[in-house]
Order: structure tokens, then sequence, then C-alpha cells
């Protein structure tokens, strides 16, 4: 097993929109990471640490299907930091991750006929 992922809330008294983080356990390591998601959290079912599903929030199902694709991707590169390093290096498993949740937009290289113009 590579461990397990969870979401919560950063602030879950909040009145408006805070940011969810990520959680992931792994043995005795515990890293809470920013998704880079936002929600109210009257919209927030802590019991699933999911949305809720309610007409007050109709982009609901797109919300989770964002922290489902989350998850995947954290998970996936887990299993590839483990198969890399056989063993989890936090410091170097939280840049990949963080790569995984915000990755940096790509800059496309500089041709010769765009940097003239």
């Amino acid at each position: 097993m590579a461990g397990t992922v969870t979401f919560i809330l950063k602030n879950p008294r909040a009145k408006d929109e805070t940011p969810v983080n990520l959680v992931f356990w792994y043995d005795q390591l515990r890293m809470k990471l920013s998704t880079g998601e936002r929600i109210k959290p009257k919209y927030w079912n802590k019991n699933t640490h999911r949305a809720k599903e309610t007409r007050d929030f109709p982009e609901f199902d797109n919300f989770n299907t964002r922290l489902d694709n989350h998850e995947r991707n954290v998970m996936s590169a887990v299993r590839d930091h483990l198969n890399e390093n056989k063993t989890i290096h936090p410091n170097k498993l939280r840049a990949e991750l963080v790569n995984v949740l915000r990755p940096k937009p790509q800059k496309e290289p500089l041709t010769f006929f765009p940097a003239i113009q």
C-alpha cells in the first residue's frame, strides 16, 4: 500500500471560501499540502471529505472530480517515488507532490520568428 489521501478544509469555520488541503499519510509520515482549490465550508461534507451535492453549489460534481484527480495523481506520484527510491524521502516527495498539485506553466521555447516579432 502506498499510503492514504484525504481532504480537509484549512479553516472549517470560515464565513467565506477557504483552501482545501490534501493530507497524505504513509506509516508515520503525514504531509499536508494545498490543492489550490477553495470552497465555502457550508458546501463541504466533513464525513465524505468532498463537496456536498446541493442545488446551492451546482459545481459540486466538477469540484469533486478535481479532488478525485488530485488524489489519483498524488497516489501515482507516490508509487513512482517509491519505485525509484525504494523508500520515502519526505522533502523530495513533498516537492514532487507540490509539482503534481500545482504545476508551473510550461514556457514555450522562443523560436526565431516570434522573437523577431
